[in-house]
């Protein structure tokens, strides 16, 4: 959703999961994507929780030799639903994750792990990674900004 309110493509087709936000559609969508149309880049941006209901995968991806690019944007928490509380003015329950290494669950699915702290490393290590002809997995830390929904 994310990604849909703020990209606008030029020379990409983008897929996403609509209306009801499902958590966890990125990656199989990738998965899919590529398996499909398996001479294109394909490129998945995933948040944190929805990646954690998906990790398992991450292994099949490698099993079929998928060479697909999964962006985390890693803040520690649920953080639509975080702000639809805030919204509501309600008592935030629930929304705070507790996240793995993604990096090392990545590599031990034998996927290339990439990390971006700063700022500044983001568009030499994006590059990087969309370079790589295996799977890869960039973790993107993010803060937890509140966004209220404009629609």
């Amino acid at each position: 959703m994310w990604l849909n309110r703020n990209f606008r493509q030029k020379q990409q087709r983008i897929v996403f999961s609509g209306y009801w936000r499902t958590m966890g559609f990125g990656l199989p969508a990738a998965m899919a994507a590529k398996l499909e149309q398996p001479e294109k880049q394909v490129v998945a941006i995933v948040g944190d929780g929805g990646l954690q209901m998906t990790l398992a995968d991450l292994t099949t991806a490698t099993r079929y030799g998928l060479d697909i690019t999964v962006i985390v944007l890693n803040n520690g928490s649920l953080q639509m639903e975080r702000d639809k509380i805030k919204v509501m003015d309600k008592k935030e329950v629930g929304v705070d994750l507790t996240n793995p290494d993604f990096i090392k669950i990545a590599e031990a699915c034998g996927w290339n792990g990439f990390h971006v702290a700063t700022d500044q490393e983001l568009e030499s290590v994006l590059e990087s990674a969309l370079k790589t002809k295996a799977p890869t997995l960039v973790d993107i830390q993010t803060s937890q900004a509140f966004f209220p929904e404009t629609n």
